[in-house]
């Protein structure tokens, strides 16, 4: 009896030790832990005709920064850095620490007035739907023990930029100046670059202080569907402190396109119908064009 009890705690004792050997060797197979990651931003901007592309400063293209990483659809880190002046040397840089896994990085820079909000890498919304000039990056990164932990980040355009420029000087009784853009919208997908949806936008501008002078340029942004060009429609009004409108124009057919400024040229008040389209090139230079 006793050799059997023996060769029983003995079959017992190898199948312990067999188990407790598979468990260990999985954990020794599967990489587990913690990394901490650097990130550096920069926009960027193109010299005319695509000559070449430079990196900026963060603090010299926008004055807000929001970062996110999602993993399984889930976010599970959110960052936001604002520009405080001449004295914060740290805008740009973000250190985080994760652990080791597939990420979905979303990076946004813009110059508004709020942070930006990423609910998800497909949907990025700004405050009141206002946009501004923005910059985005979107990329899947891999966590390893071994993988690259200082990550420098080159943000690029998010948006089209409509320019007014007025030939002739603002009335003296103008209080407001708004934009209706019909096309494109006001929240980003930042997986491909383009419009979450097409929604009109308004952007108003209080330019009281401006009555009797020449202003050199009044601008909006708008996010498209594509990355090609698209038409617009866009409607400029000026009116007084009561609601009345002092003068009004419908451009149809507004030539855009991401990461391109496009520019009228003409005498708004005057409203003589004869207007000059360029493409600025603090963007991307374009064609010069009359109509």
């Amino acid at each position: 009896m006793k050799t059997k009890n023996l060769k029983g705690h003995f079959a017992c004792l190898m199948m312990v030790l067999a188990i407790t050997s598979c468990s260990q060797e999985l954990v020794v197979n599967e990489e587990v832990g913690l990394a901490t990651l650097t990130f550096n931003v920069s926009p960027y901007e193109k010299t005319p005709m695509d000559a070449s592309t430079r990196a900026v400063a963060a603090k010299d293209a926008v004055s807000r920064i929001s970062l996110a990483l999602f993993k399984d659809g889930n976010a599970v880190i959110s960052r936001n850095q604002t520009y405080g002046g001449s004295s914060d040397t740290s805008f740009g840089t973000m250190e985080m620490t994760v652990s080791f896994g597939t990420y979905q990085l979303v990076v946004v820079g813009h110059k508004g007035s709020a942070d930006a909000t990423i609910t998800s890498p497909t949907n990025i919304t700004f405050a009141n739907n206002e946009l501004s000039d923005t910059f985005y990056y979107y990329a899947t990164i891999t966590v390893t023990k071994d993988s690259d932990k200082n990550l420098s980040i080159v943000l690029q355009h998010a948006v089209a930029r409509f320019r007014l420029v007025t030939q002739d000087v603002f009335p003296s009784n103008i209080d407001k100046l708004s934009f209706t853009i019909e096309g494109g919208g006001t929240a980003l997908d930042a997986t491909t670059g383009t419009a979450v949806a097409t929604a009109s936008q308004t952007k108003v501008y209080t330019v009281s202080s401006y009555a009797g002078k020449e202003v050199p340029f009044v601008q909006v942004y708008s996010i498209l569907n594509s990355a090609n060009e698209e038409q617009l429609t866009i409607t400029a009004t000026a009116t007084d402190v009561n609601g009345n409108i002092i003068a009004s124009q419908t451009f149809q057919n507004v030539p855009m396109q991401r990461g391109y400024s496009t520019t009228y040229k003409g005498y708004f008040f005057a409203n003589n119908g004869t207007w000059n389209i360029t493409v600025d090139d603090a963007y991307t230079e374009k064609d010069e064009y009359n109509f």
